[in-house]
C-alpha cells in the first residue's frame, strides 16, 4: 500500500536551488546511496545446474563485475520517510506532533537535513506514484518501476538471491541474464537493510532502466508542504516563500518545546 504522506529530508540549498527552483526531484543512481550494502561491489556465489555449454561466462570475476555495474547504474532510487503506523492526528488539530510523525524524526533532521538547518518536503504518495510511472524522455520502453517499504534485518540475503546460475547465463545474453536475476530478487537487494537503519521508516521507489543517467521528476502537484528545520537560516525565507508561492505549497516549521517536536500551523498561506 502506498502511504498518503511521504517525507523527504534534504538541505536548504538542495531544496531551494535544485528541487523548488527547478521544480523537479532527482531519482538517483543506486551507486550514490549512503548504505554500503547497496552501493558497494558484490560477489555472487556461482551455481551450475544442467549441462554446461561452450558459451559459459569467462569467469566469476566477470560475472560479479557486470552484476555490480548493472545493480549500481541501471537501478535508480528515491527515498522517503513515513509516519509510524501508530501515529494519529488529533481531530481538527492544525498541529502535527511527536516522534511518530514522519517530519519529526530528529536523527533524520541531523543526518539528511543539514543538522536541522534544512527542510522536510511532504509529498502526496498517490500523486507521486502516478508521476513516476510516466516514462520520461531518454528512457527505454522496458523501463520498470517498483515501490515498497524497506524491511530491516541483520542477517544476510537468502542463498538463492546471492547465487547466480552460470548455466542459465550461458543460455542467454550475459547482461540480460544478470538483469533477470536482479528483477527476480529486487526486494532482497533494494528493499532490505540492516536494523541499524530502522528508525528511518523508509519507503522508496525503484526505477530499472538501461539508461545510465539519473531521472528528474516534476514535482508540480505532488509536493504539499515544505517544513523547515528549527535552525533554518532566516536569510532563505524570502526565496523560499517566493518559490512555494509559485508552486502553491504551504510552508510550516518544526518547533521544539521541552524536548518534544511539533510542526507548527502554517507560517505562510498560499492561495490556490
Amino acid at each position: 500500500m502506498i502511504p498518503t504522506e511521504l517525507f523527504h529530508y534534504t538541505s536548504a540549498n538542495t531544496a531551494i536551488k535544485k528541487i523548488l527552483r527547478n521544480q523537479q526531484i532527482k531519482i538517483g543512481l543506486m551507486k550514490y546511496v549512503n548504505d554500503p550494502r547497496e552501493s558497494k561491489d558484490w560477489a555472487l556465489l556461482p551455481k551450475f545446474t544442467g549441462i554446461p555449454t561452450d558459451s559459459l561466462p569467462t569467469n566469476e570475476i566477470s560475472v560479479n563485475r557486470e552484476f555490480t555495474r548493472i545493480k549500481q547504474e541501471e537501478w535508480k532510487v528515491v527515498c522517503f520517510t513515513v509516519s509510524d503506523p501508530k501515529y494519529k492526528r488529533y481531530p481538527k488539530s492544525k498541529v502535527d506532533e511527536g516522534f511518530l510523525y514522519g517530519a519529526c524524526k530528529p536523527r533524520m533532521w541531523a543526518s539528511y537535513a543539514d543538522n536541522h538547518k534544512g527542510v522536510c518536503l511532504k509529498f502526496n504518495g498517490m500523486e507521486f506514484d502516478k508521476q513516476i510511472r510516466i516514462n520520461p524522455k531518454k528512457t527505454s520502453k522496458n523501463r520498470k518501476v517498483f515501490c515498497g517499504k524497506v524491511k530491516y534485518f541483520d542477517h544476510g540475503d537468502t542463498l538463492d538471491s546471492i547465487s547466480i546460475d552460470h548455466i542459465e547465463l550461458s543460455r542467454t545474453a550475459f547482461s540480460k541474464g544478470i538483469r533477470h536475476h536482479l528483477l527476480r530478487y529486487y526486494k532482497f537487494f533494494f528493499l532490505l537493510k540492516s536494523k541499524d537503519w530502522k528508525t528511518e521508516s523508509e519507503f522508496r521507489w525503484l526505477v530499472q532502466d538501461e539508461n545510465k543517467e539519473a531521472e528528474l521528476l516534476p514535482i508540480q502537484g505532488i509536493v504539499e508542504e515544505v517544513i523547515v528545520g528549527f535552525d533554518f537560516p532566516k536569510m532563505y525565507y524570502p526565496t523560499l516563500i517566493e518559490l512555494c508561492g509559485l508552486l502553491h505549497i504551504h510552508i510550516r516549521e518544526i518547533i521544539w518545546r521541552n524536548g518534544f517536536p511539533f510542526v507548527s500551523d502554517y507560517i505562510q498561506r498560499n492561495n490556490k
